[in-house]
């Protein structure tokens, strides 16, 4: 089995197989909701709309004298600034490969 092949002149490539795959840079830059943390948990608050929070403290369902604040990316970057620890990462899937059905013609 080929990924990939070439014509004779080396002027067009094959394709007849990819691998997919998804990733997801954590970067903390916008402005996003991270939930709402306490030191022993963490828990998703639903807003009314997807693309808003809930931007105070809500009591834990898990600790009768718990509260959990909401926190941001904002908050995320001030602590990593403060504390001079955490960072950004990336996340990646596993590589999915898929054979075509007929190939893709490239030109280079």
């Amino acid at each position: 089995m080929r990924n990939v092949w070439f014509d004779d002149a080396g002027r067009v490539a094959f394709v007849d197989e990819v691998s997919i795959y998804v990733r997801d840079p954590y970067e903390f830059s916008d402005e996003q909701y991270l939930g709402n943390w306490r030191p022993s948990h963490v828990a998703v608050v639903p807003a009314r709309h997807m693309t808003t929070w809930l931007d105070y403290p809500v009591n834990s369902l898990f600790d009768k004298d718990g509260v959990l604040y909401t926190v941001t990316n904002k908050d995320f970057r001030d602590w990593r600034q403060q504390h001079g620890q955490g960072g950004d990462f990336m996340i990646y899937t596993d590589c999915l490969t898929v054979r075509l059905d007929s190939p893709i013609r490239v030109e280079l």
